[in-house]
């Protein structure tokens, strides 16, 4: 039932808003005299469109109104009921619908009588407004910052202007149009053009914004076949690159044809060629309505932000006269594992009883200062032990057999993390300051902005004459691939403060007081050099990290500062925004990273 609410909710809008626009920048530029009796029905089908979606856009509001609303207060209560709508942001933006929907109705059927231009311009605004209701009450309301709502806009938009004037143009009076072939073929070929000259601009603001609240809503590739959010996405891509392959024919192919038959006038195949037209658009604008729908059940189901906890694993391998199964279990808390070894003996032979196991939990790549564990005997031929990961990427297990007076024995289990201690409260955001983190980042971001730019000289040739219209897909390729290229470095996941810089210039005598911050406060456990030494380590899982090694220069100072201030959860690193200042807390980091520079 919500799915419902919200599929009809969605395409009310783009019936409202998108006969307007269909009405004013498609059918009414290309009206001539010779046609009047179509455009006669044309306005009385976008009128009633514009009224029904209107209603209907209103009605499913206020119904999501109490649905929503019933799940935290009794709607018959009228006092309970009003303290939701003034109270709360989904009855703030029901409030606003409540406004505005008259307001636009004003606009489009009464102002534009008497002042046209003005009328589109209120229009226009109150359009906008209606959709930023929908994005400030949706998932990317959530998201910290203007990025995640401002790309749900644009979104939202984008369907509106694709899949509202499909819809109208679907809605045609394609029997008219096919009687009076002489007169209507002359149109329709200018009709698809500039239809699909709109179209594409929709598209191309549907895949840029469509890629930031993937990034933002989906944790990676995992995801799309792991979560129900992801499977429900996927199958939305799917229909929507179906649906662009039907839009494409037309361009590519029927749009063309129309083109020359305007020229030649052969009624028959012009008959023809406006059945397959309006085919392919009905066709085009079911798919749409599919698209609406699977977008409305995503907004039902909590997004695949992160895995909620390392993946389960299990591996089975034989080392020496010894058959080792290995398996990793989540404990719970985001990063916390727990390592159970079952070891079988080949050949039949007894277990030593004096047989040690070992287990080293790394990361690969990217040293963790990490320590090697003795697994507990728990039964016979049975070892536990507990681990930790603290970051997403690719780890591995090694497994250490020492039976006693015999070689020592070694192998390792790889398996990629989607998530760890340390990506606690990350976020996916817009972080511009990224670009200039490394050289390979400002490199990428110039090469994706050019690419951008070809993309937009391309698709402008292709519409306009210049250049074969096949090429408008080689344009949207560029433009995807540019977009890739600075999306994937501008779009992060961070903390608030991963790329903020240190406010304290890295002098001796910051260092030196941050020193001993660090003594007072941080040896206990890290120890006086930073090496994870401290007095009080050996009592700690996992033990303290070791601040001499090379894992300190993969982070930056901000994410540091973070972490000195909120603490890692499942570890023994408390927060310390309490007992120590911003500025001794940034004092830390220069120490800290005085200790790795000493080492080099």
């Amino acid at each position: 039932m919500n799915a419902f609410l919200k599929a009809v909710h969605c395409l009310a809008l783009c019936l409202a808003l998108g006969g307007p626009l269909f009405w004013t920048c498609i059918w009414r530029v290309l009206d001539t005299p010779d046609v009047h009796r179509a455009t006669l029905q044309v306005w009385q089908r976008v009128r009633f469109g514009i009224w029904l979606g209107a209603v209907c856009f209103l009605l499913s509001g206020a119904a999501d109104l109490l649905r929503a609303a019933h799940q935290v207060i009794d709607p018959t209560d009228l006092e309970s009921l009003i303290q939701f709508l003034i109270g709360t942001r989904y009855g703030n933006m029901t409030l606003l619908k409540i406004l505005l929907v008259p307001l636009f109705l004003m606009s489009v059927f009464w102002l534009s009588t008497s002042y046209p231009r003005l009328a589109q311009v209120c229009a226009a605004l109150c359009g906008l407004a209606l959709l930023s209701t929908l994005s400030l009450t949706s998932h990317a309301a959530a998201k910290p910052g203007i990025v995640p709502v401002l790309s749900e806009t644009i979104h939202l938009a984008g369907v509106v202007v694709w899949g509202g004037g499909l819809l109208y143009f679907a809605l045609l009076p394609w029997k008219t149009i096919r009687q009076e072939t002489e007169t209507y073929g002359r149109l329709l070929w200018k009709l698809v053009e500039r239809f699909s000259t709109i179209a594409l601009v929709a598209v191309c603001l549907l895949v840029m914004s469509g890629a930031v609240l993937a990034f933002l809503h989906v944790y990676g590739f995992p995801a799309f076949s792991d979560t129900p959010y992801g499977r429900i996405l996927s199958t939305k891509i799917a229909v929507f690159l179906l649906t662009l392959g039907v839009a494409g024919w037309q361009l590519m192919r029927l749009g063309p044809a129309l083109k020359r038959q305007a020229r030649t006038r052969i009624l028959r195949t012009a008959y023809t060629l406006l059945g397959r037209c309006a085919a392919l658009v009905r066709i085009e604008a079911v798919l749409i309505l599919g698209a609406i729908l699977l977008a409305a059940v995503l907004t039902t189901l909590p997004p695949a932000e992160r895995p909620a906890q390392v993946t389960h694993g299990a591996w089975d391998k034989t080392l020496g006269a010894w058959h080792v199964h290995l398996t990793m279990t989540p404990r719970g808390d985001r990063g916390q594992v727990q390592f159970d070894i079952a070891l079988t003996p080949v050949h039949n032979q007894q277990l030593p009883p004096a047989l040690q196991l070992f287990v080293h939990l790394r990361m690969r790549g990217h040293d963790m200062g990490t320590l090697r564990r003795a697994a507990v005997p728990i039964a016979a031929g049975y070892y536990t032990t507990p681990g930790l990961v603290s970051m997403a990427g690719a780890w591995e297990v090694e497994i250490t057999l020492q039976p006693p007076g015999a070689a020592t024995l070694t192998t390792t289990f790889a398996f990629a993390a989607a998530t760890g201690t340390l990506d606690q409260d990350r976020n996916r955001r817009l972080e511009l300051a990224a670009i200039g983190a490394s050289l390979l980042a400002m490199l990428s971001c110039l090469l994706g902005l050019l690419l951008g730019a070809l993309a937009v000289v391309t698709l402008w040739a292709s519409r306009s004459g210049r250049m074969s219209g096949w090429a408008t897909p080689f344009g949207l390729c560029l433009m995807v691939c540019g977009g890739y290229l600075v999306l994937r470095v501008v779009l992060v996941d961070a903390y608030p403060t991963t790329y903020l810089a240190n406010p304290l210039p890295s002098t001796p005598e910051a260092i030196g007081q941050g020193q001993g911050v660090f003594q007072q406060h941080c040896a206990v456990c890290h120890g006086r050099d930073g090496h994870g030494d401290g007095p009080a380590a050996a009592g700690l899982s996992p033990t303290p990290a070791d601040l001499t090694a090379a894992h300190v220069d993969d982070h930056t100072d901000g994410d540091l500062f973070w972490w000195l201030t909120h603490g890692i959860a499942g570890t023994a690193m408390p927060p310390w925004q309490e007992q120590l200042s911003e500025p001794e807390r940034w004092m830390v980091v220069h120490y800290i990273r005085s200790l790795r520079r000493g080492r080099l």
